[in-house]
């Protein structure tokens, strides 16, 4: 048998790419790596935009809902009503002092005297250390230009007991409250009001009430600072609300609320990064509502002011936010003539801004009431 002839088998030898396959591939890697760049950058930017709007969106909700509820109260005390005709604003006041001795617990303000009344349940105006006083804590400034709101309500408490004999003596109410030393207290029914100040500390049902002792400073008319009340008469504290813009440094634009209730750091952050606030008044002239700046209401047109129109600004947290944004890189003009805000493209900077205007009505001031 005839043996084939052994034959060798050629193997061929390993090939690898070529220099033009491979930056061809190199080429193809960068261009899908390129492609997941922009789309990772483009995520990371609309994930910013979004939730800057979303933070955004949330204060202005807030500020809305915070400050609607204390204008809506301004005036409110018990069945009292300011009574026509009445003039200055000591009417019915037994502590006229704005601050205690301790310098605690501000009575609302205006030009550096204590005011309550028609013409300053609701007040504003230009921002400044006469206005907002006693001025904030320590290291913040009040922003230049900027505008306050004052409201001033009373929030009930107890109600007497029984009622009272000689004006001076202490209040027995139908239940215990919590008071502070130098808390400004409003007893009132539906003829007369009267202000004073606690002069002890703790959760009592009899309260001092003498309207030269203490903190207090009697007006020395016995019309008003020794009214007896009747059983069934309501006491309240005073609260007034201050809003206005400040900034700490290194902070933020801030909004800040001023109230009766913190004696020792009356000035309190609500919200960071409010860049304007302004307001415009409501008042009724008979044939329906003109809003006006604070400085275009006559001092007689304050306690007809129905409705109280807010305007505000948000900005960004975050200061890259890209121009290409919307809304970012725009700044707003209050337009006071219009109740608006009018878009500028004038920010040199990448944040995001957001105008609101809301309008709410007083309701302790409604026509119906």
């Amino acid at each position: 048998m005839k043996r084939a002839p052994n034959r060798l088998v050629r193997r061929a030898n390993p090939r690898g790419f070529t220099l033009v396959e491979l930056m061809v591939a190199m080429v193809l890697a960068l261009l899908l790596l390129a492609a997941i760049g922009a789309i990772y950058v483009s995520s990371k930017q609309t994930f910013r935009v979004q939730d800057n709007t979303s933070g955004i969106d949330e204060v202005l909700r807030a500020i809305e809902t915070d400050m609607s509820s204390e204008i809506r109260k301004a005036g409110y005390f018990g069945c009292f009503r300011w009574k026509d005709g009445v003039t200055g604003p000591a009417y019915a006041l037994t502590a006229k002092k704005p601050l205690s001795k301790l310098g605690k617990f501000p009575i609302p303000m205006d030009s550096g005297a204590p005011k309550l009344g028609p013409a300053y349940d609701v007040r504003g105006g230009t921002a400044d250390t006469t206005s907002i006083n006693p001025n904030p804590q320590s290291g913040v400034t009040i922003l230049p230009g900027t505008e306050y709101l004052s409201i001033s309500y009373g929030q009930p408490q107890a109600y007497l007991k029984t009622a009272m004999k000689t004006g001076v003596e202490p209040l027995e109410l139908n239940r215990a409250i919590t008071v502070k030393d130098g808390q400004p207290l409003l007893l009132a029914n539906c003829d007369a009001m009267t202000l004073m100040r606690a002069d002890q500390s703790g959760t009592l049902s009899t309260i001092a009430h003498d309207p030269n002792a203490g903190d207090n400073d009697s007006l020395g008319d016995p019309k008003w600072a020794y009214t007896l009340f009747a059983q069934g008469a309501t006491l309240m504290s005073l609260q007034s609300s201050v809003f206005f813009l400040a900034q700490k440094a290194g902070d933020p634009p801030t909004l800040y609320l001023l109230t009766p209730n913190d004696s020792t750091n009356p000035a309190q952050p609500l919200a960071s990064n409010v860049e304007q606030l302004n307001f415009l008044y409501g008042v009724d002239s008979g044939a329906g509502l003109s809003f006006k700046t604070a400085a275009a209401v006559a001092a007689d047109e304050w306690p007809v002011v129905r409705a109280v129109k807010v305007g505000v600004v948000v900005r960004s947290n975050d200061a890259n936010v890209s121009g290409t944004a919307a809304g970012a890189g725009v700044k707003y003009t209050w337009n006071s003539a219009a109740g608006r805000y009018d878009m500028t493209n004038t920010a040199s900077d990448n944040y995001l801004r957001k105008a609101h205007v809301f309008t709410v009505a007083i309701r302790g001031r409604s026509p119906a009431i």
